[in-house]
């Protein structure tokens, strides 16, 4: 039964063709279906390229894109040929495949290893940013694809699924393996050379002989190691594990507070003997103990 045919949709602001499939009964109608149930986060995109195409439409202030019916009365098979023939005929596409047999997704697509190779130098590019430049690219609030929207059950399941069991449940015994192996040599790759990590801080000879000499004493606290060296404390806990340094450091304990803070000890006295006592402290209500305080303590006045 000759039930087939081959159609096109039409963008209704200029006229022109953006999408070319083959199928029969209500199939141009079901693009604008799936493309609000992308909209709506109740369905994934296969072809993200129509989708947006048609979402555009509809924010233009259209019902719908238009469609031509190029052939009519066909075959199945019959419509898989013309379906291939009429995509090769026009160019600015958004089909992510040559047509007939192999489906509109991107593993079919003609270009699949170019597009790949794309998706790959993109993520290389990406890392290679530096992370302030990185962050300050990456898309914030409304500027976010998934801003006010939530993931499906579906795919909240999925990802579960993918963090879930060891890799052998994942992967099954061989295909383990493999995955294994490439990701120890990943890791080993990465922490073969430490100019080579991105997190890395490369420190001087002065700073490194201050750590270990401080280390040595005891006679430093958190903050004076920080403000001699420049470096944060978990900088400084880095160094120490790469070069086999052990840690150790004064405490703010009663009695060193001068030793803990060296020549700023002033201002972090003056800024404890500023402390609210009494009424003019906030919790101090109604001459009246706070009720998070003990009972046993007495009430200031």
């Amino acid at each position: 039964m000759n039930e087939y045919f081959v159609y096109a949709l039409v963008d209704p602001r200029d006229g022109s063709i953006f999408y070319i499939g083959k199928g029969k009964n209500k199939r141009p109608y079901k693009h604008l279906t799936e493309a609000l149930r992308y909209k709506n986060n109740t369905e994934k995109s296969i072809n993200p390229y129509k989708t947006r195409k048609i979402l555009n439409i509809l924010a233009a202030g259209f019902d719908s894109y238009e469609i031509i019916y190029l052939h009519k009365d066909l075959t199945e098979q019959d419509a898989f040929k013309l379906e291939i023939e009429e995509i090769n005929n026009y160019s600015n596409l958004t089909n992510i495949s040559k047509g007939g047999l192999g489906g509109d997704n991107i593993s079919n697509n003609p270009n699949y290893e170019e597009i790949c190779k794309k998706i790959s130098e993109g993520g290389k590019r990406r890392f290679q940013e530096h992370p302030e430049d990185r962050f300050k690219s990456a898309r914030y609030g409304k500027d976010n694809g998934m801003f006010g929207k939530t993931h499906t059950s579906e795919v909240k399941q999925k990802i579960a699924q993918c963090h879930m069991g060891t890799y052998e449940e994942q992967y099954g015994y061989e295909r383990a393996k493999e995955v294994k192996a490439k990701v120890g040599q990943a890791v080993k790759k990465r922490f073969s050379d430490i100019n080579n990590i991105s997190w890395a801080v490369n420190i001087t000879d002065e700073q490194l002989e201050f750590i270990k000499m401080a280390m040595l004493s005891g006679k430093y606290s958190w903050y004076l190691l920080q403000k001699y060296t420049g470096l944060t404390e978990k900088i400084i806990r880095r160094v120490c594990r790469r070069n086999n340094i052990v840690i150790n450091v004064l405490r703010l304990t009663k009695g060193n507070m001068k030793d803990f803070y060296g020549e700023d000890y002033e201002i972090f006295h003056d800024r404890k003997s500023m402390a609210h006592r009494g009424k003019l402290n906030g919790r101090y209500k109604n001459g009246k103990q706070c009720k998070s305080y003990n009972s046993s303590m007495p009430v200031a006045v």
